[in-house]
Order: structure tokens, then sequence, then C-alpha cells
């Protein structure tokens, strides 16, 4: 399967939303990036990855810099959180 353009480009916007989400440096910010479009300018190899190993490639060049190779870990334990804080609630309701 090849990946085209739109895919190479949401992965680069994937990376980039997550380096903003876990407010990383401006500078910072600028090497990973560049070191991410120089992988995904790699068409031979890049051109036959599926996007999920293109986005495990991705994180574990964010990884080395950052620290972050979950990229949902701040989501599911915010979307957690909620979910707790209506706990209450939800057996009050399921007890009427």
């Amino acid at each position: 399967m090849n990946a085209d353009t739109v895919c190479l480009a949401c992965c680069r916007n994937k990376a980039e939303g997550l380096l903003e989400q876990y407010g990383v440096s401006e500078e910072t910010r600028e090497i990973l990036l560049k070191r991410i479009d120089k992988f995904l300018k790699k068409d031979k190899r890049t051109g036959d990855m599926p996007a999920p190993v293109m986005m495990a490639e991705i994180l574990s060049i964010v990884d080395e810099k950052v620290g972050i190779m979950d990229a949902y870990e701040k989501p599911k334990k915010k979307y957690n959180r909620k979910l707790l804080e209506m706990e209450e609630a939800v057996i009050a309701e399921g007890r009427r």
C-alpha cells in the first residue's frame, strides 16, 4: 500500500499536535519536525509503510527527545477523571 500525500500530512499534523499538546519548546519542536519531515520524505521507505507503522516511527523520534511514547496518555487521564467525577451520579441514577 502506498502512502499518499494526505496520509503523510496527517502523520505530520498528528506529531505537530502532540508536540503542542505536551508544551514542547519551539526550539525542540522545530528540530523534531525537521527530523520527521526528513523521515517522511524518504519515499522508498515510507511509501510502502502502513500509516500505523509510520506513526510508530514518528512517535519514536518524538520519544527520543521528549519522552512521549503514548500519544493518548493525557487525553485518557482526562477522560478517566471525568468519568470518575460522574460515578456517584451514575450509581444514584441506576438505583432509581
